[in-house]
Formats: structure tokens, sequence, C-alpha cells
């Protein structure tokens, strides 16, 4: 069984013998198993780039319809960009230029070897995900930091509500958050809610639920957080799935 752990590179190069080349190199490499995407034109990389969401891009500055910045400005991205610009002899001044623009790396060509491809590759890799895990601490600490503001200025419960279930949904990007308050007899009412406008709002409507009384209601008084990725996985009962189905929920988190 192969227990290597998986990388998906992109590579966007015209040159065929420069693929073949790249190719050959990772495939060298023992640390990890490779699924590897190839485009020869820039627009075609970047088709790829949001259909695979790949580990790392080798991306040459010299396409036949883009090059390298312009590639790199297509991606209208503010995270980090696991890109190694590949560039020719003398274009050093270029390839700090891309460096600027986004890429985390670049190679000259002719200086390629497998171990400074695997060195580069492993670094822009490992960089990429300490900024993505330093930029979401900073944004976590920012949205406590902005509810914990707004809470202070008032004392008044529905506006305390109102402002964590909307900072918390901008936070995580999600369609829908809300305080679920839970009352006697099986049921609940939401309390606050920050919906998208395509979804239909769900606040202050009472919801009977048995299935989530007898099973989650004490767990999650003790601090259990659940996440349901899909409701129809099997793992939740059919009448719980039934009324998340009816309030348009595929996908949960609840804490």
């Amino acid at each position: 069984m192969n227990t290597q752990p998986c990388r998906t590179v992109l590579i966007v190069e015209d040159c065929p013998e420069d693929r073949e080349m790249y190719r050959r190199y990772l495939l060298r490499d023992r640390d990890y198993d490779y699924t590897i995407v190839e485009a020869s034109f820039g627009k075609e990389g970047l088709n790829l780039w949001r259909q695979h969401q790949p580990d790392a891009v080798l991306l040459d500055y010299q396409l036949p319809d883009l090059d390298g910045l312009e590639f790199l400005a297509a991606l209208q991205t503010q995270q980090p960009l696991p890109i190694v610009m590949m560039t020719g002899v003398g274009s050093e001044t270029i390839a700090v230029q891309a460096i600027k623009a986004g890429a985390q790396d670049y190679l000259v060509k002719e200086q390629i070897t497998p171990e400074s491809l695997k060195v580069a590759l492993d670094g822009t890799i490992k960089t990429v995900q300490l900024q993505t895990q330093l930029q979401e601490r900073i944004d976590r600490e920012r949205v406590i930091a902005q509810i914990a503001q707004k809470v202070s200025r008032s004392l008044d419960l529905n506006e305390i509500l109102h402002t964590t279930v909307t900072e918390v949904r901008q936070f995580l990007q999600t369609d829908r958050v809300v305080v679920f308050q839970v009352e006697a007899g099986d049921n609940g009412r939401v309390v606050a809610e920050s919906v998208g406008a395509e979804w239909q709002s769900i606040l202050s409507e009472q919801i009977y639920d048995p299935c989530f009384a007898e099973s989650y209601v004490d767990p999650q008084r003790q601090g259990r957080v659940t996440v349901k990725a899909d409701i129809y996985d099997g793992s939740i009962e059919p009448c719980h799935v039934q009324l998340l189905a009816g309030y348009q929920v595929r996908a949960n988190l609840v804490t």
C-alpha cells in the first residue's frame, strides 16, 4: 500500500521537452506521490488552476498567450500563491517582479536539477501553508476582537447576538449562521440569524425536532462540536435529515 503523502502540481509550460523534464524530476521524488497536470497556454493553465486547486504551480514566464505576470494577475486572489516561476538565463529581474506579484520562488531553466526543483517546491508549499495559517489566525483574532468591541457597547442581548452571527458568517464565509435557543418539549427557536439573500430566512421560526433533542442537546451543552459535511452521508437520523433539508441545509457546523 502506498502511504506517501500526495501532491498535485500544475505545470504551465509551452515547451514539451521542458514539461517532460519537470515531470521526470518530480517523479524521482520518493517523499511524495505526485499527480501532475499540464497546460501549454496560460488561459488553459488558469482553468486547470481553478479546477484542481494544485499544491504548487511550475509557471513558465513566456507563454504563447500570457506572460507570467499576466497569469498571476488573472488569478485575482489575495491568498499567497504556491507558484514557482521558470525563467531563462538573464531573466532574474523578471523573476523578482513575479515574486513581488505573488510568486514564491523562481528557477532559471538552464540551471534546474532534480534537487533544486524539489527544494523550490518544498519551500514554496511550506511557505504558503505557514502564510495561510498565519492569516487565518489573524482573521480569527480580528473577528473575536470585533465581536468583543461591539458587544461591549451594548447590554442588549438581541444586538449582541446579531453582531455575533453577522461577524461569524463573514469570517467563515458560510451561507447562514444562526443562534438556536432550545426550549421545553423538544422545541426550539432561531433567535438570531445572518443569511445570504438567496436563502430563506428562518429567524424567529419555531422548530420542532425530537431527533435533535434526544441526540444532541445534552452533549452540546457539555461542549461537543459536530461537523456534517453532507447531511446525506448516513451519520444522522432520517427525521433530522428531513428537517435540515427543509431549511435548505446540506452541511453544517454546530457548537
